[in-house]
């Protein structure tokens, strides 16, 4: 395991910084939530550069054998790159167990330090949502089942739009 940081710092209009982490157990670095127990090896690489000719962040996170509550998600993969000074990132997600492709997903995201929106296409494929059931807690028991369709996010981040169709299996 290991976690490391490099960079250089001229002025805030000339700087470049880096993190990486190198296969750390994700119960390590992720704060405690009673409801989740969050499990997995996390690899990471965070880059951004600001200079006259340069104004990118570049986020690469893989978290293999990821696990909610004993419940297997499987290997997810985030990568987003973008430019800092137009405040536009690309983003591209996949969710992997068994071989199976149970998630998809790309689009982009706007304006995160000043009105966060978002604009991503997701596909999902068998999908297991067993984990979600702590948040049901008392209310809600054993939600399981698989979900398998498309769905497009939109809008505001902390509200955003859907549209799509989705198809619940197995599901209770």
């Amino acid at each position: 395991e290991e976690i490391s940081f490099s960079g250089s710092y001229l002025s805030t209009k000339d700087f470049d910084l880096s993190l990486n982490i190198d296969d750390v157990s994700i119960n390590k670095v992720s704060p405690h939530m009673s409801s989740f127990e969050i499990k997995g090896k996390l690899n990471s690489a965070i880059e951004l550069k600001r200079s006259l000719t340069n104004n990118t962040l570049k986020i690469e996170i893989d978290a293999d054998n990821f696990q909610i509550n004993e419940h297997k998600v499987g290997d997810i993969s985030i990568i987003s790159s973008g430019n800092t000074q137009i405040n536009s990132y690309g983003i591209d997600i996949l969710v992997e167990k068994n071989k199976l492709r149970t998630l998809k997903g790309n689009g982009s995201l706007l304006g995160i330090d000043i009105n966060p929106r978002l604009d991503i296409d997701l596909k999902f494929d068998k999908f297991n949502l067993d984990f979600l059931s702590p948040i049901g807690k008392e209310n809600i028991k054993n939600i399981r089942g698989d979900v398998t369709g498309d769905v497009n996010l939109w809008g505001p981040i902390e509200s955003p739009y859907h549209t799509g169709k989705l198809k619940l299996n197995n599901s209770g």
